[in-house]
């Protein structure tokens, strides 16, 4: 059995690209190459935020990017994605009397360059935004969230759920999870999801921020001699063996005689399952194949927290936040 480490699985994206899973926007290759980001980010320069045509009543100021890096089809691409974020926000204000400022920042985290314009519109009421754009300087691709981390979009709006079923009121109403073209950013080690002030209820309108440690998000390839795909009958569930993949992640496996159950430990957290008994309301109960103790895949990602993607026949990509 084969296991990756955590952190940025670089060939799991590349196995994704040749899937179809995952979203990335290639560039073609360039005679320009960069000997670290660092020489990357030094290609991202400042320009002074233009006035617009037509935004009557709008006072515009303050420092946007531009990147001149020397690669002419991805400086392109990320001069107009910029162009597109500043126009988008003052489109936002148009009609109204508003200071609009701008303000860049170029953050270098290992291989990963983020693009950051914090923006904030100053009116009868102050709104403020930050749009992003993260680069991969080793492919020199622009990246979304699950270009990163094929399961990175559901772990987040897994904690995301979390966090508001914990304080209902801190979202609009109306906010459910984030999309895969949401802004995001690295910060060392931090995975960093920024919200604009429309987006949260809180009474400092500034930009909310939701943080993941990197090193926290532990992915683990499961491979086929550790799971078992049932007949239509059985609706074709996938059937893991539980005691070595929760060992993966850290779950102490032991068979409790006494109340004729498995349990799964991992400090306070506890869980009990009985082969024949579905006490978790998954699509089939633990089962006994070749021996060993087998579950539903989904009872990784409904009881344990665990986010599943199947890569292949016979590959399973497990992503666990610690």
């Amino acid at each position: 059995m084969k296991t990756k480490t955590n952190k940025f699985i670089k060939n799991i994206c590349k196995t994704a690209a040749v899937m179809g899973i995952g979203l990335v926007m290639a560039v073609s290759a360039m005679q320009t190459t960069f000997a670290s980001a660092d020489t990357f980010a030094g290609g991202i320069i400042s320009r002074n935020a233009p006035q617009r045509r037509g935004a009557i009543g709008l006072t515009i100021t303050g420092q946007l990017p531009r990147a001149a890096t020397g690669n002419r089809d991805l400086d392109e691409m990320l001069n107009n994605r910029f162009t597109a974020q500043f126009n988008a926000f003052v489109d936002e204000h148009m009609g109204r009397a508003a200071t609009i400022t701008f303000a860049k920042d170029v953050i270098v985290s290992d291989d990963f360059v983020s693009v950051i314009i914090d923006m904030a519109a100053i009116s009868a009421t102050t709104t403020n935004a930050r749009a992003t754009t993260v680069i991969n300087t080793e492919t020199m691709e622009i990246i979304n969230i699950s270009d990163y981390n094929l399961n990175a979009l559901p772990l987040i709006n897994g904690n995301l759920h979390n966090l508001i079923s914990a304080s209902p009121r801190l979202f609009v109403t109306n906010f459910t999870a984030i999309d895969n073209y949401h802004p995001f950013y690295f910060d060392g080690d931090l995975l960093v999801i920024p919200f604009a002030s429309g987006e949260f209820s809180l009474a400092d309108r500034g930009i909310f921020t939701k943080t993941f440690t990197r090193t926290n998000i532990r992915n683990e390839i499961v491979e086929s001699d550790l799971f078992t795909v049932l007949g239509e009958e059985q609706y074709g569930t996938i059937m893991v063996r539980i005691a070595p993949v929760a060992d993966l992640f850290g779950f102490e496996y032991t068979w409790d005689a006494d109340v004729h159950a498995h349990t799964l430990t991992k400090g306070d957290f506890v869980v009990m399952l009985a082969v024949g008994e579905n006490t978790h309301g998954l699509e089939l109960a633990p089962m006994i194949i070749n021996g060993s103790v087998h579950v539903p895949l989904s009872f990784f990602r409904e009881v344990l927290g665990i986010v599943t993607t199947v890569l292949s026949d016979d590959e399973i990509l497990m992503t666990m936040y610690q």
